[in-house]
């Protein structure tokens, strides 16, 4: 079984204007109460003789940043802020010290990307190789180079790196943090990782040759649990009552989703996430009685009909007609509709059985425009 505490996923980097790569693994969390989203059932601990966890550790409240007012990396910072509280997964500190790796990082991947070096580097855009751009090498990977950053060996960390620009009303390409924080939501593995466990955040502008701009977003906790949420409740994605395209271009993601189960080609319709990786999860895994089982995860249009879809799941789940995938992070699962979703109204419907006794059941919906 996959290490999800320290695990790193080394993906191929896309054109910036549909980038997409992660790289697979933050501050103390409050123990305030639960942000989740979503209707959902009673849940117990059961008969567990060990609680590691007795409430949620999710930060309600995202905190200011040290970032200036307006720049792309504030902006990034407060859109994935507001995509995780709306989300159920608790909002991320900006951490100083995590931003010296992702500006280092920043910085080396712009200035390989000018001088065609790209090819040098494998596992770019990710990985670092210290006779390429010696004068700008921080470290290989990004986890050495986050826990260089933090001074210590994290528990969690995850790279993500994308497009973040947008053309303003004068047709000129700016930087836009909103765009590089959104733009990770409507995927697979990457809203994956920036609705994780993390509790700490970075961000740093690069740019290829072209001049496109992009961002990279390092995550990290430095705790034993990172954030989780409460008994019941789970992280989900699209977040209740949000609005979203539709279409998911599943071939632009890397490594692609669901390989061999829809068609390369395909333009499939908006994935969703749910991670129940909650308080009675974490205490059931140390009790040595998790066992999860996906009973139904449907989605549904306003009319009740059921949308034919692909449902993933992270290593460990059983359940009639997932498929297990280990790059998705531990407690989630994707449904991946087969074709791009019409406009309208959908229902989700989630019910897993994570201990003897214990489920988490969600319901919610969002629309499609």
């Amino acid at each position: 079984m996959i290490d999800f505490q320290k695990q790193i996923r080394a993906l191929s980097l896309l054109p910036l204007v549909a980038a997409l790569t992660a790289c697979g693994g933050g501050s103390s969390p409050s123990d305030a109460g639960s942000n989740a989203s979503g209707s959902s059932s009673s849940g117990s601990t059961g008969s567990s003789s060990t609680v590691v966890l007795s409430g949620p550790t999710l930060i309600t409240v995202a905190p200011a940043t040290d970032y200036t007012a307006g720049t792309m990396e504030d902006t990034a910072v407060a859109a994935l802020n507001a995509a995780r509280l709306a989300s159920g997964s608790g909002a991320l500190s900006h951490s100083t010290a995590l931003d010296v790796a992702t500006t280092a990082h920043a910085n080396y991947d712009t200035a390989i990307y000018a001088h065609g070096e790209t090819s040098q580097v494998p596992g770019y855009p990710h990985n670092e190789v210290s006779t390429v751009e010696p004068n700008l090498y921080y470290g290989d990977t990004p986890l050495g180079r986050i826990d260089k950053a933090l001074g210590t060996s994290v528990s969690f960390a995850d790279e993500v790196v994308g497009g973040a620009h947008l053309f303003n009303g004068s047709g000129q390409m700016v930087a836009d943090g909103t765009s590089c924080a959104n733009g990770f939501l409507g995927t697979v593995y990457h809203a994956d990782i920036v609705l994780s466990q993390a509790t700490v955040m970075a961000v740093a502008q690069w740019q290829d040759s072209i001049g496109e701009q992009g961002c990279i977003i390092d995550l990290a906790t430095t705790t034993s649990y990172g954030q989780v949420p409460a008994s019941s409740s789970a992280v989900v994605n699209p977040a209740p009552n949000t609005t979203v395209s539709g279409a998911f271009d599943i071939d632009g993601e890397q490594p692609r989703p669901a390989g061999g189960l829809i068609p390369t080609g395909t333009t499939a319709g908006t994935p969703v996430l749910v991670n129940v990786r909650n308080v009675d999860w974490v205490n059931a895994q140390a009790n040595g009685k998790l066992a999860p089982v996906v009973n139904p995860f449907t989605l549904a249009t306003s009319g009740g009909t059921q949308v034919p879809a692909v449902i993933l799941t992270a290593s460990g789940f059983t359940g009639s007609g997932v498929t297990s995938d280990a790059q998705l992070l531990e407690g989630s699962m994707v449904l991946i509709p087969k074709a791009t979703l019409a406009a309208g109204t959908y229902s989700v419907h989630v019910d897993v059985t994570l201990t003897s006794g214990v489920k988490v059941v969600k319901d919610w919906n969002f629309t499609a425009q």
